[in-house]
């Protein structure tokens, strides 16, 4: 057995924090904790739970904590990936990549993201299931905002207005093919809407709802 005074000497008492780059998000609170095990031995810091409790952050994807140098502690966290915008009844909320919210509006600097409209959030794993498969295709910065219209359409608002009405079922495949075909149109043509529900695509122009 290691003897009790030996374990407090100084020489294992934490003298140095150091907070990563990235870890300036939680600088309020690292700050905070930094306080509570500074001048402690390193021996009496229960690591495990410490990042526990700084894991349980929603705003936080990973935490990690490090004793590389003597009497120095590290504290390096990632902050979630922003990949949506999430109105849900009257607030708007940051969202990550598996649909989870993890902030207001305004705690982050402003994007060009697409925006998740939904009245209570039930459906909002419905709409993150259609966006994942657009990820990949240009066609995804041109969208401006979608919403759940019934259990069977799901309309997506491009940027020039233009509709695009969908559901869960459609794949990426017809997704990669009804890029092709607005980028071409668009060309020459305003598209009033685009529905991919079906095996055959339904497309109407602006020039048809005017009666031309």
């Amino acid at each position: 057995m290691i003897p009790s005074q030996f374990l407090n000497l100084d020489i294992f008492k934490i003298k140095k924090i150091n907070i990563g780059e990235n870890s300036k998000i939680l600088n309020e609170e690292l700050s905070a904790v930094a306080e509570k095990i500074y001048d402690k031995s390193i021996w009496q810091i229960d690591m495990k739970k410490l990042k526990q409790e700084l894991s349980k952050d929603i705003r936080l994807e990973s935490v990690e904590i490090s004793h590389d140098k003597v009497g120095e502690l590290n504290f390096k966290v990632e902050e979630k990936e922003l990949l949506y915008y999430a109105q849900i009844g009257e607030r708007i909320y940051l969202m990550d990549k598996k649909g989870e919210v993890f902030g207001y509006f305004n705690e982050r600097d402003k994007m060009s993201l697409p925006l998740l409209v939904s009245k209570d959030g039930k459906n909002v794993s419905s709409l993150v299931e259609v966006l994942s498969n657009l990820q990949e295709y240009s066609f995804y910065d041109s969208i401006s905002q979608i919403y759940e219209v019934d259990r069977n359409r799901i309309d997506i608002i491009l940027i020039d207005g233009t509709k695009i009405f969908t559901n869960t079922s459609v794949d990426k495949k017809k997704y990669k093919v009804a890029m092709a075909l607005y980028f071409e149109i668009i060309k020459n043509k305003k598209i009033a809407y685009m529905d991919l529900r079906f095996q055959d695509f339904i497309i109407r122009y602006v020039e048809d709802d005017n009666g031309r």
